[in-house]
C-alpha cells in the first residue's frame, strides 16, 4: 500500500451519493489498515440548496455546484459519479481526461453509443487511471438463472 492519500470527491448527493459516502466512512470498521489511504475532499451537487446538508452529513472539506470544480483540483484523485444516468457519459469522460481515476454507479451508460465512447476514452487515458463499475447483483440466482436462460436460447441473444 501507497502512503499516498487519495483525495475523493463524489458527483451528485441523491441516494447512491449517500450510499457511496457511507461506504467510505465504514471502511475502519472492517479494515484494520485500509488498502489505500483516503480523505473525503469535494462533494458537487445541482442544487446550492442541498450543499450545505451534503457537507454537514458527509464530512468533505468542500462543495460546488460546477463539476469542473472537481476536475481542477490537483488534490481530487478518485471521483464517484453518482448521478442519473443520462449524465454519466459526459461526467465520466471528462473525469478520465482529467486523469481522474473513475468509480461510476451502474448502469455505465444511457446507450450502447454513451459506453462505446467511454471505453474509448479509457483506451486513450493513461495507464495509471483506474476506472470501475459495480454489478454487484451479477451473481444473485435471479440473475444467473436469466443469464442462463439466455445462454440457452430461451430468452434470445
Amino acid at each position: 500500500m501507497s502512503d499516498k492519500t487519495h483525495g475523493v470527491a463524489i458527483v451528485g448527493y441523491g441516494f447512491m451519493g449517500k450510499t457511496h459516502t457511507f461506504g467510505y466512512h465504514n471502511i475502519p470498521f472492517f479494515y484494520t489498515k485500509p488498502p489505500i489511504n483516503y480523505k473525503m475532499k469535494g462533494v458537487c451537487v445541482r442544487r446550492k440548496e442541498t450543499l450545505e446538508a451534503a457537507l454537514s452529513l458527509g464530512g468533505f472539506e468542500f462543495g460546488t455546484t460546477r463539476y469542473e470544480d472537481l476536475l481542477e483540483r490537483d488534490d481530487i484523485d478518485i471521483i464517484h459519479v453518482c448521478t442519473p444516468n443520462d449524465l454519466h457519459r459526459d461526467q465520466v469522460i471528462r473525469a478520465i481526461e482529467a486523469g481522474k481515476h473513475v468509480y461510476c454507479d451502474k448502469p455505465l451508460g444511457s446507450s450502447y453509443e454513451d459506453c462505446k465512447h467511454m471505453v474509448e476514452a479509457v483506451d486513450a487515458a493513461s495507464p495509471e487511471v483506474v476506472t470501475q463499475v459495480a454489478l454487484q447483483y451479477r451473481y444473485y440466482p435471479c440473475t444467473l438463472r436469466a443469464k442462463q436462460l439466455v445462454e440457452e436460447g430461451f430468452l434470445g441473444k
